[in-house]
């Protein structure tokens, strides 16, 4: 049998044992059937659908039941109530809790409630700047942190106030698309209902799957531990040695050397291109898709094989044989281009009434997607697909009984210390859904926005039902998966032709979701760190609530005071680029709508194939799992496998090539070789790292860039090194072919067009 994990022996084992005797310990002297039936549940039932669970305890917890071999049970019973049996956990989290530590106090929520309104309302004003600067809610941990006595659970409960508060409204882009791209201006009232209401219905979603997606150990959701070791840390009295880290930058030297060269600038291109062979050593770009120390190895992997697959195999072959007329096109950019290779115009295609003009864009053009943007969107169809058919397969034994279970029940450590905290009702989450939803229904039925009662039912149904499995494989893979390209599928059939009602209809479908799963994260946070839930309920809906009414004054101030807002020419670089590119989704999606590309006799209809290749490539691996548990199949994921790529534009090769192999060197070799190391720094290096980098940029921001905007000698000298990036057909967005004066397809409206396609 292997040599035991070096994690099985609690190191504070004693320390453990009392704190949670008065809370159920099991004494040695159970029945050797419930030992065994307890291995049975929490080890042996996972060894399929839990990649995260360290083969070695399987293998002894396989071991000690098939020789029946009661010492080896009760030392695996032993770990499971003692601590975590993820090493993860056991590094980032203590297993030990004091009741009677201070939280709920006036301190926490005056700090907590300043920190809401000042990283809210910051980032909203920084949003509408290009280029723009974000504080993160892990540099709001580290700035708050005061000096004297502060306790730990006080400090968490301002941190879950900034997570909850920092990364602002998405309804705020509704806002500015209807105000800049259709004129519409509705006053206070909607504003409020609207991103009230699309901010604070996640909670119900997330109220609801807590049982799931909170209260088991195999939830370990990585990436709360950098929190929560920070957390940790701040409150341990121990002395650490400082350290430093050297610094570097990237150098795209292979489109310096050859600026002219097309085809080496779209492989090892920044801009426009794959960027093969790059290498950086800027964090911000390192941890850009993949938080190497803290996302499981079996992930990054999957995030690099599915890229190098899909961006460095497929995409050459399609593109170097023009297919769909790719080779027109720029290799990888977000835009959308017409039949000349021109970025698609959409005032062309819409009356002066923001009515769709059908007659003009069968004149003008065809929209065409580069070969990127083409395979993302397919990959998004299909990540969607899979997470039901994986979830469905491996976890509907584990949903059914946890529908049943109760907090009490559960083994692991932190359940059981939290379960002398009392639980929130659900029916304050069916209140909180009911608020939600009254008040969305009154901001799409007293205002014009062309969005029916039952198309909103229809959304919140789609992010509701998607809340649960897609939340599921964030916390085992730390890796979170969007309903927003389905959802404007979804309604731009449903609706044609109604910009705005698909606007809204993406809000509810989309971030109600990924707002329930961001607050189940939270509470997966205040889980670790022993936070009241009922403390927690009402921080995260205050905290949200004070964060939505500040963006929107916010948003107002910038709307009605900077000069030229949201425009080319506008003060001081607040050119709106997050509003801009909603509202041409919007015109794409809703205004002129996916059956112009989709639909049968389109050009890329052939896409919708990739909801049914979704759908059945997790059946094969979970049948082959099955039958053979302990093969390298257990670790795979299709969900991670179709969406990793799918980040790719704005990503590029080197976020995801150092990305995992970053995450190689701390998540497998300094994890299975320097286990001691791994456990004690891990984290907090990843933290030091993260709010650094944060820091850092914030000040640049602030005393550079935002100070002096483009009249610096950064952007404006002529030595070489400033101007000879700008100088590459990468930089330019370079197509492969040049397309002919006349287009490379026909005009909608023309007859050659069907046999174009």
């Amino acid at each position: 049998m292997a040599a035991p994990p070096p994690y099985l022996d609690p190191p504070i084992k004693e320390k453990a044992n009392e704190d949670t005797a008065d809370i159920g310990s099991i004494p040695d002297s159970v029945e050797q059937s419930e030992v065994e039936a307890e291995i049975r549940h929490s080890i042996i039932e996972h060894r399929v659908n839990d990649p995260n669970l360290d083969p070695d305890i399987i293998d002894q917890a396989e071991s000690a039941l098939e020789k029946g071999n009661l010492h080896a049970e009760l030392k695996l019973e032993d770990a499971l109530h003692d601590d975590s049996i993820y090493p993860e956990v056991r590094a980032a989290v203590s297993n030990v809790d004091d009741p009677t530590m201070p939280v709920n106090t006036f301190r926490a929520w005056f700090i907590g409630l300043v920190f809401s309104v000042l990283l809210s309302g910051l980032n909203e004003f920084f949003s509408y700047r290009y280029p723009s600067v974000s504080i993160s809610s892990l540099v709001a941990q580290v700035v708050v942190f005061p000096v004297g006595v502060f306790f730990a659970k006080e400090h968490t409960l301002i941190t879950i106030m900034a997570n909850v508060s920092y990364s602002g409204a998405y309804a705020t882009y509704d806002l500015g698309a209807q105000r800049f791209f259709y004129g519409q201006h509705w006053g206070a009232g909607y504003r409020i209902l609207l991103v009230l209401s699309s901010q604070i219905i996640g909670f119900s979603y997330a109220g609801f799957c807590r049982r799931w997606l909170v209260w088991p150990a195999a939830m370990i959701w990585p990436g709360n531990l950098v929190q929560t070791a920070l957390l940790t840390t701040f409150h341990r009295q121990k002395g650490v040695e400082p350290g430093q880290i050297s610094r570097e930058n990237t150098f795209n030297w292979a489109c310096w050397i050859a600026p002219d060269n097309v085809k080496l600038n779209q492989l090892m291109g920044v801009q426009s291109g794959l960027c093969m062979g790059l290498i950086t050593f800027d964090w911000s770009q390192i941890s850009y898709i993949i938080q190497p120390m803290i996302t499981p190895w079996f992930t990054s992997a999957q995030i690099l094989i599915s890229f190098v697959f899909w961006m460095w195999f497929v995409a050459p072959l399609m593109y170097y044989n023009n297919f769909k007329n790719t080779a027109y096109l720029p290799f990888v950019t977000n835009s959308i281009y017409d039949r000349f290779g021109d970025t698609y115009s959409t005032k062309k295609v819409f009356t002066a009434e923001g009515t769709f003009d059908a007659a003009a864009y069968n004149d003008y053009s065809q929209q065409w997607l580069p070969v990127v943007t083409m395979i993302n969107f397919g990959l998004q169809f299909a990540s969607v697909a899979s997470i039901f058919t994986h979830v469905f397969f491996y976890f509907r034994k584990d949903l059914a009984r946890q529908w049943k279970a109760s907090l009490k029940q559960e083994p692991d450590i932190h359940a059981r210390l939290m379960s002398r905290y009392a639980e929130v009702p659900n029916w304050w989450y069916m209140a909180t859904f009911a608020a939600s939803f009254a008040m969305a229904l009154a901001a799409i039925l007293v205002w014009p926005t062309r969005l029916p009662w039952w198309a909103l039912i229809v959304a919140l149904l789609i992010s509701a039902v998607f809340t649960l499995p897609a939340g599921l494989i964030t916390a085992i893979t730390n890796l979170q998966i969007g309903l927003n390209v389905p959802s404007e599928l979804i309604v731009g059939y449903m609706l044609p032709g109604h910009p705005v009602a698909m606007m809204i209809f993406k809000t509810f479908g989309y971030v109600a979701a990924a707002q329930g799963i961001s607050f189940v994260s939270d509470l997966k946070l205040g889980h670790y760190m022993k936070i009241p839930p009922r403390t927690m309920f009402t921080a995260q809906v205050i905290a949200t609530s004070l964060a939505a009414i500040v963006v929107i004054g916010v948003q107002a101030w910038v709307f009605g005071n900077i000069r030229d807002v949201c425009t080319k020419k506008a003060q001081d670089g607040f050119q709106c680029p997050g509003v801009i590119t909603y509202g041409s989704s919007s015109i794409i999606w809703g205004l002129i709508g996916p059956r112009y590309n989709f639909s049968a006799g389109q050009p890329y209809n052939f896409l919708l194939y990739f909801f049914l290749l979704g759908a059945l490539m997790p059946i094969p691996t979970y049948i082959l799992t099955k039958r053979f548990p302990r093969s390298v199949l257990r670790y795979v994921y299709w969900p991670v496998l179709f969406i990793a790529a799918a980040n790719t534009a704005p990503a590029t090769g080197p976020n995801f090539v150092m990305g995992a192999f970053v995450a190689w060197i701390f998540q497998s070799y300094l994890r299975r070789h320097h286990f001691k190391w791994w456990s004690s720094y891990n984290y907090i290096t990843e933290a030091a790292l993260d709010v650094g980098t944060g820091l850092c940029t914030i000040v640049i921001f602030f005393t550079v860039v935002f100070v002096h905007g483009k009249n610096t000698a950064f952007t404006e000298g002529n030595w070489w090194g400033n101007t000879v990036q700008y100088n590459t057909t990468d930089a330019n967005y370079v197509s492969w072919l040049t397309p002919p004066a006349d287009g490379f397809a026909p005009a909608p409206g023309g007859t050659r067009y069907a046999a174009a396609l």
